[in-house]
Formats: C-alpha cells, structure tokens, sequence
C-alpha cells in the first residue's frame, strides 16, 4: 500500500499498519515540527546523515530551509531568526529528515500537483500534545 502520512507527527499510522502486517511504502509525509520530523526519521529510516546533506555548510542549508515553514514547538511558525541559531549539526539533521521521508512540512503551503500520483491510503493525526503531559504546558484543559 502507499500511503502519504499528513500532520505525520513520529508515523504512529504508518508504525501500525505496518505492525497489522501490511506492506507500506511511504510516498510522503507533512509534518512542520522539527522534532518530530527528526524523530519520525530515526524511527522509520535512520538515524544518519545522508553524504549529500553532510556535504552542506550552514549557509547552503539555511537557504534550502528557509523555504519551509518549521516549528521548534508544534504550535506556531519559527522565524528564520530562530533557525539560524541552531547548530550546523541540527541543521543538517533536520535538512536530512525532510529529504529522506519526502516532508512536505507544511500543508497550507502544499498543491495538488506535488501530491504523489497514486495513493492508496492519506493519513492524518491530531495534535498529541493535547492528549499528553506536554499540552497542560501549551494552555489544554481536560
């Protein structure tokens, strides 16, 4: 099956489908939160950096980075201020996750034509942070 994961957050859809048994081959993910892009990264395809994105000094992936819109909390745009601060390794890591998983990082900004010809299962997950310790934090009541 392929499928494309939207608000992908770490791939909990993609993670069980694949533990019912089903083969999936990912054709793309939407997820603007650095973190959980880096982490649906290491959970789903590795760790590591690719040689290309390795390559890169931190000015080259800034201006590949400065396209997207990302999020360092989930919840709001970071400004490209904010990006710039991270570290060469950070970047790359982030840089290498949104290449590897084919993130599209932000819908709002996404069009019909670069949607992958033929899906057989879309994806999409709520916000876990409303159901977890870390959105009494951001404001949620239960």
């Amino acid at each position: 099956m392929t499928i494309v994961e939207f608000f992908s957050g770490i791939g909990s859809q993609a993670k069980a489908l694949q533990n019912i048994g089903i083969d999936i081959n990912v054709a793309g993910t939407c997820e603007w939160d650095i973190h959980a892009s880096i982490a649906y990264d290491a959970i789903h395809s590795s760790p590591e950096i690719t040689d290309d994105v390795k390559m890169m000094g931190k000015e080259e992936i800034l201006d590949i980075l400065k396209n997207h819109t990302l999020s360092n909390d989930g919840k709001q745009a970071m400004d490209y201020k904010m990006l710039k601060t991270y570290s060469v390794d950070v970047l790359r890591r982030i840089l290498a996750s949104i290449r590897r998983n084919k993130n599209f990082v932000d819908i709002s900004s996404l069009k019909g034509e670069q949607m992958p010809k033929k899906i057989d299962i879309l994806t999409y997950s709520f916000p876990c942070q409303d159901l977890s310790n870390v959105g009494a934090f951001h404001g949620c009541r239960f």
